[in-house]
């Protein structure tokens, strides 16, 4: 078989992939496999889940109109953000209508849109035996969901896939830093063992 190798621009913001595919990246290709850095694991892990993964993404500009009200409720919204699930998303009940604002919400849609990354299941699976084998199996984890997009997605629109993260820290870096902080670093000792992973899953 043949292994391609994608060196893909303008994740962020540009959907690089779309635009690659369009150019043709995924011809004949029958699946195609993703790692990601993360910070929150230490070298030698990696973690990922089948089905729903990353979030779909979209922007929408909202426009919030209201009379200068007493600021005596601040603590409203902790109802919803210590007591439920960001995935199961939930609102107080008609507060804006009592206090007589009045909203628009503008969906941004000419601004294009990033579809949820789905875990094809066998894939996810074969990576699992894959990751158990070269790293022993206390050391592949099961992923919580992402809520963050990842273009990762228009790739598994044309074929089956799998993105699984890969632990980036060493343990002894101090504080976690986000991917996107201009504080991160990497324990570089990552780059050998993310090589094995991807070789032995072509093979």
């Amino acid at each position: 078989g043949t292994v391609r190798l994608i060196f893909q621009p303008a994740e962020e913001g540009g959907a690089g992939a779309t635009l690659m595919s369009k150019e043709g990246t995924l011809a004949n290709a029958e699946e195609i496999f993703g790692m990601h850095v993360d910070p929150t694991l230490t070298v030698g892990i990696i973690s990922s889940r089948e089905g729903p993964f990353y979030a779909a993404t979209g922007r929408f500009k909202a426009t919030i109109d209201d009379k200068g009200e007493h600021s005596e409720f601040p603590h409203m919204n902790e109802l919803i953000s210590r007591e439920t699930d960001p995935l199961d998303s939930q609102v107080i009940e008609s507060q804006a209508l009592v206090h007589k604002c009045v909203a628009s919400v503008d969906f941004l849609e000419h601004i294009p849109t990033y579809p949820a990354v789905e875990n094809d299941e066998i894939l996810h699976n074969d990576v699992k035996k894959v990751g158990a084998t070269l790293l022993g199996s206390n050391n592949v984890k099961t992923a919580n969901k992402i809520m963050a997009g990842e273009d990762f997605s228009f790739y598994r629109q044309i074929i089956p896939g799998v993105m699984f993260p890969i632990g980036v820290r060493d343990g002894k870096t101090g504080p976690i830093r986000s991917v996107h902080s201009p504080f991160f670093t990497l324990d570089e000792a990552v780059l050998p063992v993310g090589a094995a992973l991807h070789t032995a899953i072509a093979e």
